[in-house]
């Protein structure tokens, strides 16, 4: 068993995801970064869609039960093991009675802790992805609390030496220098006027507050609106689905984002996209550019 003595700020069970639901009205859910997904798995030599734990903004405190090893990727949150600090993207050996700590990101908004055998919870739909909106998936459909027993493989490691990976590190945004992200035309975007579309592409939006794992929110002084005036039938989106409602401001889908949706799609952003997205913080900025898949 694994002990959360702290929870952190929003600590789920995440996975790649529930493909293939769409169609009956199921989200996707999954790690919001999902490179940092992939590469905390494969630190461990282990199918890289095995369930770990996702951590936002404040890491949580976490006490082992068990030997087992682990890997930590995504953003700095500063983790300690019984109170000295461990790297990044590298396999660690814990042992039964070890402490682990995160903190406060130091770079990027989310942390990945992924541990070898994975986290036994059951699957529903394929998926061990925590759904908080629906309430089901990852430990009882909920973020941890303190107290919580997760269920986690025991393993004891054998390993000579630990597995290392280089990674780049996160960017940080300010209005001077914006994370730029590649998107592709979406189903509506000839909705848009030439000179719209122009502003669009040149204009530095901000992350607002009320961002969270089904759409990140943008504001800027920009406010988009179709030059065509057709009414939108509720269609299909999927995450980076980018909206453009009567606010004008637009609102990017993520993870969790719902199966259809009635605002213009003026663009989608690439699945390398998505997880930059997902690593950037409240009142940071990005903008946009054209690129493909």
């Amino acid at each position: 068993m694994l002990e959360v003595i702290k929870p952190g700020l929003l600590t789920t069970v995440q996975d790649k995801g529930r493909w293939n639901h769409l169609h009956e009205g199921v989200p996707i859910s999954g790690a919001m970064d999902q490179e940092a997904l992939f590469w905390a798995n494969r630190l461990l030599t282990q199918p890289t869609d095995t369930a770990v734990l996702e951590c936002t903004m404040i890491g949580p405190t976490l006490c082992f039960h068990t030997p087992t090893e682990i890997a930590i990727t995504g953003g700095d949150m500063a983790p300690t093991l019984n109170g000295q600090a461990v790297e990044l993207n590298r396999s660690i050996a814990v042992k039964a009675g070890d402490t682990l700590s995160l903190g406060g990101a130091r770079s990027g908004l989310r942390t990945y802790i992924a541990f070898k055998g994975g986290i036994l919870v059951p699957e529903i739909l394929g998926s061990r992805s925590t759904n908080i909106i629906a309430g089901f998936g990852g430990f009882e459909g909920r973020a941890l609390q303190k107290g919580d027993l997760i269920p986690i493989q025991s393993y004891c490691s054998n390993t000579q030496g630990v597995r290392k990976i280089m990674m780049d590190s996160l960017e940080s945004s300010s209005v001077d220098t914006p994370i730029c992200l590649p998107i592709i035309k979406g189903p509506e975007y000839r909705w848009f006027a030439e000179e719209a579309i122009v502003d669009f592409l040149k204009t530095t939006y901000q992350v607002t507050a009320d961002s969270n794992r089904m759409g990140y929110r943008l504001k800027s002084q920009l406010a988009l609106a179709p030059t065509l005036k057709k009414e939108l039938l509720s269609s299909g989106v999927v995450p980076g689905t980018i909206q453009v409602p009567s606010s004008g401001q637009p609102i990017v889908l993520m993870r969790d984002a719902q199966t259809t949706g009635g605002y213009p799609r003026i663009g989608v952003l690439t699945e390398k996209a998505i997880n930059q997205l997902s690593q950037v913080r409240p009142g940071e900025f990005v903008r946009f550019y054209l690129g493909t898949f």
